[in-house]
């Protein structure tokens, strides 16, 4: 059978009824419980209304880090290597945009809905409410086990940024977020419900909406984009702002929207392909069910290959094609190993499906074979190509390009869109329910375990259980800060021994080809009486040129090789894992060696979600305003004869500046490495303490009605079983 509206709406009303049971209970248990099954139906909702749709479009969704080529990939894969899409930098990159056919191009900006705006400012009032009230626990555990301190509690400002905002749901984060970003603007909020359409020069007007400073950006909840490509008439692309975004609402509502894919492109960079940050999107940004299949790309792979050691292009291909792929498998194996929930993901991601591209070669030789100019930065590309690689070719470039490989994927993809699409349809409801039973299972987990605490211990035996905890963690606190003091320590200490490595680094990158050239002169001289006397001479004069391009690869080349050099050295900073065994290891072992009882995962569980935030520092860094100095002092593109000391000059002064802002960079960089370990140095005990005994803090105010609470646990656990058995019995099945 094929897709059942009729069950699937039926199922979708069912569990509007069950969420309405649980809002009714919040008390009993931890709220981000609730909104993990609230996310749940409201996705299914979004599917079952697409489900609906008849001639649905085959959605496609293009992620990666930000700045990792996503816009430039679009405009030459999807539309033909025309600039649709402004590439990075540009205010578009701001906004996650849904990008279709129409025969009248446009822009269409959806606001939030009002009944949106109102969840949201409900969801931000919740964020308060439960910041005043783990502040206030904080308070209490802080001043029971630091009696003796002199040293008060951190401020409300600083517990809600380094413990609190760790463990708050990303809902209610991202709703105090677009609140604050509202702020005195609240005329804005009479836009709510309503759609701006753009003609004319969208890009420019679209600024107010989605740009970092525009007025309407809290309120927009997407964009839609219309082109006149025919290309796109069944397919709609859905471009991503980056998963990586620092403003946390739009990274939220971009996951929302990627559950709603059928296919993801996700695209990392060659110069750092399939790192850390990268593993990160596939580990916690992609959505298990609903996307069908994960096709990885490897972006800019131009500079990938000018990162290769200089001599034959052949051998420098392989070698880095081969070494990307090696990578691949061995992420894949670590975030098998890291993540194994996430394992649904991972295994869409396959090898088979690895692609390479360069949108600025693919740009190159569609110029070239149309007899356009290149660009600027485009001969920058092919001019670096020829002199690292002498046996480069130019009809190589459509092959770095890689685009037809791509296309050619896409079009298998669009081939399979009927059986794709009858695929995610087929098992909508199955995988609602499925993650419907697992939220309502961690609900009814809490409650047994609470109903337990709260029968078989007296208000004493809790408050001597939360101070056992308490002694426990204290315990372990000065292990635990020698811990993390030693690894802000090795960030210091790295910044001296990297920093003579940039200086080093620069005898690379400072060799200028000179070319000289010699031109014979000829002439007739009078002399004697009147000059008339004739006499013939010649001489010749020399000429020394030097190519600004030179000059221009030497920056690129030492500013990438500093930036690879310093971010692999990060990786060594703090061996994450290592630090992590070894923080697991001190808790646990003073758990041991206290008479309190205990499950190793409960006290694991917190402990490990706490961890996962820890990651090493990275720069990126943009060198384009030291290669604009070079091209506005010698516009010619070559240097002579006398100038071409000053080129040098000029080269070895940048050289210096790229050192230096390199370095200020590294120091910040390892320095707010340092300051979070060090702020983890004196706030991870006391954090791992609140978790610890939050729930035992509830228990506490719960005892007074002990009866009354316990009777209350049993009926809502009866409950919980219920709904679960009703939700089980829903027939998936098609």
């Amino acid at each position: 059978m094929g897709f059942d509206p009729a069950k699937a709406n039926a199922y979708l009303q069912q569990a509007r009824q069950i969420e309405q049971t649980l809002s009714e209970h919040q008390e009993l248990f931890d709220e981000g419980k609730f909104l993990d099954f609230q996310s749940v139906t409201t996705t299914l909702e979004t599917e079952i209304q697409r489900a609906q749709q008849e001639a649905r479009k085959l959605s496609i969704g293009i992620v990666g880090a930000m700045k990792a080529g996503k816009s430039s990939f679009l405009n030459a894969c999807i539309f033909g290597g025309k600039d649709v899409l402004p590439k990075a930098g540009t205010p578009m990159t701001a906004a996650l945009t849904r990008i279709r056919y129409s025969e009248t191009p446009q822009a269409t900006v959806h606001f939030y809905e009002r009944k949106d705006w109102e969840k949201i400012e409900d969801n931000a009032q919740k964020y308060e409410e439960q910041l005043n009230t783990k502040y206030s626990n904080y308070c209490k555990i802080y001043d029971r086990s630091h009696a003796d301190s002199t040293e008060g509690v951190c401020s409300k400002q600083v517990f809600e940024r380094t413990l609190f905002q760790q463990d708050v749901s990303e809902v209610l984060k991202s709703a105090k977020e677009l609140t604050q970003m509202v702020g005195s603007n609240s005329a804005i909020l009479e836009h709510l419900g309503d759609a701006d359409v753009l003609d004319g020069d969208i890009m420019a007007k679209l600024q107010d909406y989605v740009g970092a400073r525009g007025r309407f950006t809290p309120i927009v909840n997407y964009v839609e984009l219309e082109v006149n490509l025919p290309e796109l008439e069944d397919l709609e692309i859905v471009d991503t702002p980056g998963l990586n975004d620092p403003i946390v609402s739009r990274s939220y509502a971009t996951r929302q929207f990627l559950r709603a894919c059928d296919v993801v492109i996700l695209l990392s960079p060659c110069s750092q392909f399939m790192d850390a940050n990268t593993v990160g999107l596939m580990a916690n940004g992609l959505p298990d069910n609903g996307v069908r299949k994960v096709i990885v790309v490897g972006s800019k792979l131009d500079s990938g290959l000018l990162n290769e050691p200089k001599g034959s292009f052949a051998v420098a291909s392989q070698h880095a094609l081969n070494s990307y792929k090696g990578q691949f498998r061995n992420t894949m194996q670590q975030a098998m190993r890291n993540n194994p929930r996430r394992a649904g993901i991972m295994e869409k991601i396959s090898e088979s499906d690895l692609l390479f591209v360069s949108s600025t070669c693919s740009s190159m030789a569609r110029k070239q074979k149309q007899h356009q100019p290149l660009s600027p930065a485009e001969n920058l590309v092919l001019q670096n190509l020829h002199s690292n690689f002498p046996d480069f070719d130019e009809t190589l470039l459509s092959s770095i390009g890689g685009i037809n490989k791509v296309l050619k994927t896409l079009e298998a993809v669009r081939q399979q869109k009927a059986e794709i699409i009858h695929g995610k349809n087929n098992t909508l409801l199955e995988t609602a329910q499925i993650n419907h039973l697992r939220a309502l299972d961690k609900i009814q987990q809490e409650l047994s375990s609470s109903r337990t605490t709260l029968k078989n211990s007296t208000s004493e035996q809790l408050l001597q259980r939360t101070e056992a905890i308490q002694q426990v963690m204290e315990s372990s606190r000065g292990k635990l800060m020698y811990i993390f003091d030693g690894a802000a320590i090795g960030c210091k200490n790295k910044v001296n021994q990297l920093l003579p490595q940039l200086t080093l680094e620069q005898q690379n990158h400072q060799r200028l080809d000179v070319q000289t050239s010699s031109e014979e002169h000829h002439g007739v001289e009078g002399t004697g009486l009147f000059g008339l006397i004739k006499e013939h001479y010649s001489y010749t004069v020399t000429n020394n040129r030097v190519d600004v391009s030179e000059v221009v690869t030497n920056l690129e080349h030492h500013a990438s090789t500093c930036q690879n050099t310093i971010n692999q050295e990060f990786q060594y900073v703090f061996n994450r894992e290592q630090l992590s065994h070894r923080i697991v290891e001190v808790v646990l072992d003073a758990f041991r060696k206290s008479d309190m009882e205990f499950d190793e995962d409960d006290i694991r569980l917190p402990l490990q979600n706490v961890l996962n935030e820890l990651s090493s520092p990275e720069i990126r860094f943009d060198y384009t305003t030291y290669i604009d100095k070079v091209e506005s002092q010698f516009p010619s593109g070559y240097a002579e004869n006398d100038d071409i000391h000053k080129l040098k000059s000029l080269q070895t002064r940048l050289l210096n500046e790229i050192d230096q802002d390199m370095g200020q960079q590294l120091t910040a960089a390892l320095q707010m490495a340092a300051n979070m370990l060090n702020k983890q140095a004196v706030t991870f005990a006391d954090r791992i303490q609140e978790l610890l005994c939050g729930e035992l803090e509830k228990l506490q105010g719960q005892i007074q009605e002990r009866e009354t609470y316990l009777a209350a646990y049993q009926q809502f656990d009866k409950t919980i079983q219920q709904m679960k058995k009703q939700l089980a019995q829903t027939d998936s099945s098609h």
